[in-house]
């Protein structure tokens, strides 16, 4: 399994560069505490999407056969624009390949088991969190406010990006985060309570 590491934004020759030292990293099985560089967050964050579901654990009866690829969705306005393919493109996590959909609606997107939500209007964001609450559904979002509407995983842009975790409500959706992943959170939010880690 592909260690999981804080992400350094900062500059870079380029996006294939960023993201080859980012997939060499995470082959060379080098320590959480190392930092890369790249210059484009949303394709770092879209190296976030392929690693995760090599940690999070689904429920048992979530797939129908073993050859079922991941549906990942982009819920909302799309700020990853063709780097979700470039960085899912052949890939796997866990043995499964990854099929992209984007939809402006909950209503319009398939069954997913992973959905960025790129909702920033919180009203909206807490609608659509709560209706996916007991949903096994990752969602992963950007929002500052994206933990505290039920979101599961937010990454966010601080000098590197910074991975924060809501327990609570990825206990609802029935997906278990490893303690793996909360060793690199900057903050988890368990029983209620938010735990600054970093």
């Amino acid at each position: 399994m592909e260690p999981l590491k804080p992400i350094t934004v900062g500059r870079s020759p380029g996006l294939l560069l960023g993201l080859l030292a980012f997939f060499l990293a995470l082959l060379a099985g080098s320590s959480p505490a190392d930092e890369i560089h790249t210059g484009d967050a949303h394709a770092v964050m879209a190296g976030y999407l392929r690693a995760l579901p090599a940690y999070v654990a689904w429920p048992t009866n979530t797939f129908t056969s073993h050859q079922d690829p991941w549906q990942v969705g982009i819920l909302g306005a799309d700020p990853f624009g063709n780097r979700l393919e470039e960085v899912l493109h052949d890939r796997q996590a866990a043995g499964r390949g990854f099929q992209i959909h984007r939809a402006a609606s909950l209503k319009d997107l398939p069954a997913c088991e992973i959905i960025f939500v790129a909702i920033k209007e919180e009203d909206e964001l807490k609608k659509v969190l709560a209706e996916l609450n007991s949903r096994p559904v990752l969602t992963i979002g950007e929002s500052k406010h994206f933990l505290d509407c039920g979101g599961i995983i937010q990454l966010q842009v601080q000098g590197t990006i910074r991975m924060s975790i809501n327990l609570d409500s990825a206990q609802g959706a029935h997906l278990t985060i490893p303690t793996k992943m909360l060793e690199l959170a900057a903050e988890v939010i368990e029983n209620g309570a938010h735990k600054h880690l970093k």
